[in-house]
């Protein structure tokens, strides 16, 4: 910063920081205000968040922005070239926006590569609750541009569990198979895991059958009803709907064991590798175990087989 005049008297000095500190504020308000940009000066690069951007939703959102304005305001970065912009977050209001040919309101910010990640995670985290799928494309962009586990963690608010979890899909289930599926809202992490262990225990090629069953998919509208469809045949692959091992998860999703059933008998394995206090405590009391599951399903048995045959006090039921 230059120094004021030498012959400047004092009393003028205090107005002069005055202005400067008034002109660093306004930059400051200019920086962080919402200005209506247009679209095509936006560079949507970046990691990818959502499945669904140049779906039919992107046409009910232009239309609602037609109808009512744009709402919420996208988020972008100043790109290196003059009057650029970087996308933070907002990809799917800004192809509304292109689909209409007007101006995006947008907020700008000035921050780095891991802030912006951070930013673009948590905002969609909280406005749209992207799918179980989705989380894992975006753990994927994230590492396939080198972030760091701390950083994409951050970006998704998730535990160290969790983000292994959505490693292990991304980099199972082939790209082309996540695309003929789409987001799947209302598939989650228990099922995308089971579709996972196809893959890495049974052998199961899901880029075969996606090209099996192409047409099929193409006809079928719902996302979650092609997640079925791939699952159903996945599953219906040989060797793999009997004699395949099935995992068993708790309720965090973390795989606890397995069952296998042949044509002879029920195999349960139990993982002692976490927690072998309680994989000693299975061998101990196995047989007492197996006895109140043979004696539930009894019961479960009498109740089907039987109902309402007698009352209370033995006599016949009414009817």
């Amino acid at each position: 910063m230059l120094d004021p005049p030498a012959d400047l008297s004092p009393q003028a000095l205090p107005r002069i920081r005055s202005a400067r500190a008034l002109r660093g504020g306004l930059m400051e308000i200019s920086a962080n205000s919402v200005r209506d940009i247009d679209p095509d000066a936006i560079v949507s690069e970046g990691p990818r968040d959502r499945l669904d951007v140049e779906d039919e939703g992107i046409a009910a959102l232009a239309e609602s922005i037609r109808q009512h304005g744009q709402q919420v305001p996208i988020m972008v970065r100043p790109a290196e070239e003059p009057d650029r912009y970087r996308i933070v977050y907002g990809r799917r209001r800004l192809a509304a926006a292109r689909r209409l040919g007007v101006s995006v309101k947008a907020l700008v910010r000035s921050m780095d590569d891991t802030a912006s990640v951070v930013a673009q995670g948590q905002e969609n985290s909280l406005r749209l609750d992207p799918s179980f799928i989705e989380k894992a494309v975006f753990v994927g962009a994230l590492r396939e541009a080198g972030y760091s586990s701390g950083t994409i963690q951050d970006a998704l608010a998730i535990s160290r569990q969790a983000l292994s979890l959505l490693a292990i899909v991304h980099q199972s289930i082939p790209a082309e198979v996540i695309e003929a599926i789409g987001p799947a809202h209302d598939v989650g992490r228990r099922r995308w895991m089971d579709l996972t262990d196809l893959v890495r225990k049974a052998g199961v090629d899901l880029a075969a059958i996606v090209e099996e069953h192409r047409q099929e998919l193409v006809d079928t509208a719902s996302s979650e009803a092609r997640f079925d469809l791939v699952f159903r045949a996945a599953a219906a692959r040989p060797g793999t709907a009997r004699n395949a091992a099935e995992p068993l998860r708790g309720p965090d999703g973390k795989e606890i064991g397995s069952v296998r059933r042949s044509r002879k008998e029920v195999i349960l394995s139990i993982s002692s590798k976490d927690d072998a206090d309680f994989a000693d405590w299975i061998q101990r009391s196995a047989a007492m175990l197996v006895e109140e599951m043979r004696q539930r399903w009894r019961r479960e048995q009498s109740e089907t087989s039987f109902p309402n045959e007698i009352n209370v006090k033995g006599g016949p039921t009414d009817t």
